[in-house]
């Protein structure tokens, strides 16, 4: 897969580095509640949303990345590992996720993971 080069980094880089405004911060996470929208509506679980994987383009859009943990729902498709080790960082995940070591990625971890992400400074 072949993307363009996001200069101004991800989403953390990106808001270390500008000081936006409320409704240029609220702008940013409604675009990033679209496009988690948009993916659950398709009725896929991206299984790892947080800041770095958010990057930002030179038109200040967010581009979610990295689908390594995602899988669609109701079909055998699945784009990741066997086990949760190592998979996730814990400020984003959902702690039903840690709870055993099987514990696949759902709707719901999806939305906690949005959450923390919105919250990032």
């Amino acid at each position: 897969m072949i993307s363009p080069w996001m200069r101004s980094g991800n989403l953390e880089q990106f808001l270390s580095t500008r000081a936006l405004s409320r409704a240029e911060r609220y702008q940013l996470c409604t675009q990033i509640v679209e496009g988690v929208a948009y993916l659950h509506e398709n009725r896929i679980v991206h299984g790892d949303l947080k800041a770095s994987n958010v990057l930002m383009s030179d038109r200040n859009i967010p581009q979610l990345t990295d689908f390594g943990s995602s899988i669609i729902r109701e079909h055998s498709l699945q784009f990741r590992s066997s086990g949760i080790e190592g998979r996730f960082t814990l400020r984003w995940v959902a702690s039903e996720m840690l709870q055993d070591g099987k514990a696949k990625p759902t709707f719901n971890a999806d939305i906690h993971s949005l959450g923390m992400t919105i919250l990032v400074r």
